[in-house]
Formats: structure tokens, sequence, C-alpha cells
């Protein structure tokens, strides 16, 4: 699942340092069937370079209003990479069909970092 067009930088102004869905905004959420998959893990591009151990997550909701972490990545100060989470389980709540956000933690509130291509790979 890709969460952003692979041809775009978007720009987290002043991406903060709590838990906040990306961008801080409710477009980027889907919904999944996850029933049979067994382990997953993020993929992230950067343009514009985060703080150090920043971190993008993808959760699951069966409901919208009550989110779990599936996987995430811990992205280094460096600008133009791709950043790749390890391979994770999927916990057993999110093995059904189910909705997917984005959320970023550990902004300083100050930095603009800019992201590419957001993915969500299951096997």
């Amino acid at each position: 699942i890709n969460f952003l067009p692979y041809y775009q930088l978007l720009a987290w102004t002043n991406m903060p340092a709590a838990e906040t869905e990306f961008r801080a905004q409710l477009n980027m959420r889907t919904k999944i069937d996850l029933t049979n998959s067994a382990q997953s893990r993020i993929t992230v591009r950067i343009g514009v370079a985060p703080v150090a151990n920043v971190q993008i997550k993808v959760q699951y909701s069966t409901d919208e209003s009550t989110w779990i972490d599936i996987c995430s990545v811990t992205l280094p100060a460096t600008a133009n990479i791709t950043n790749v989470g390890a391979w994770t389980n999927v916990p057993a709540g999110a093995k059904a069909d189910v909705f997917i956000r984005v959320v970023g933690v550990g902004g300083n509130g100050v930095a603009d970092p800019t992201f590419g291509l957001i993915t969500l790979q299951v096997k």
C-alpha cells in the first residue's frame, strides 16, 4: 500500500513531538484486509531530513477511534534516503479487514522534514 505518490515530496511543517497522524490529516487513512498476513514493514522516502530518531508508524483500527501499532521505522537526521523498517509480526487483532493510518512521533515542533513514498509491505 502506498500512502504518498512517488513523484511528490510533502513537507510536514513543524513536525510535532507528540504522536500525530501524518501531517495532521485524516485523508491518508485506508482499509486493508490483513487476514492472511504474517509480517509487515514500512518504507519511508525522506527528502529534507527530520530531527534524529523521529519514528513513522503504521497503525490499525477496527473502528477508527482506537489505534494500535502494526510496524514502525526510526529515521536518522539524513536527507535523500529511503529507510526500511524491520519485518514484524502482524498483531492478531490486525488480522482482519482493518483501517490503517500513518503517524509520526519525535519531531521538535520546528523542523519541516519532507517525505516521498511511504509504503506498507505485507507478506
